[in-house]
């Protein structure tokens, strides 16, 4: 297979406590809200040089994306702040319509742009 033609990663993350503290969401539906979200980011920022190189035709057979959680929708305000301060353009994602924030998504950026950003995060599990 061959390499990717951008070194791009999209970075998704998710709040944990959806599937605990009584709420229960379908694993499902988180993923769903993932989804909703990059869609989201890619469709609001879509002249982005990155969103259009990530979601070339030619780009398409390596897409990277990186999917993380966060204990609560504190936490999640606390990281999409985070990005914006370092210039990281996201996109929070709302269910509608219960008007509860679920995850957000970054534009495709390179890997050394967010790791000192994010390290701290563990993979969604």
């Amino acid at each position: 297979m061959e390499s990717p033609l951008v070194d791009l990663t999209q970075y998704v993350i998710l709040r944990d406590d959806l599937q605990t503290d009584g709420k229960s969401w379908p694993r499902g539906a988180l993923i769903a809200q993932a989804c909703h979200a990059c869609v989201s980011v890619n469709s609001i920022f879509k002249s982005d040089p990155n969103v259009c190189r990530y979601t070339s035709l030619e780009n398409l057979p390596h897409l990277r994306t990186v999917v993380l959680s966060v204990e609560s929708e504190k936490k999640l305000l606390d990281y999409y702040n985070i990005l914006t301060t370092n210039f990281v353009s996201s996109h929070l994602f709302t269910e509608q319509p219960e008007n509860i924030v679920t995850c957000l998504a970054t534009v495709p950026v390179e890997k050394s742009k967010v790791s000192s950003l994010l390290n701290k995060l563990k993979t969604f599990k």
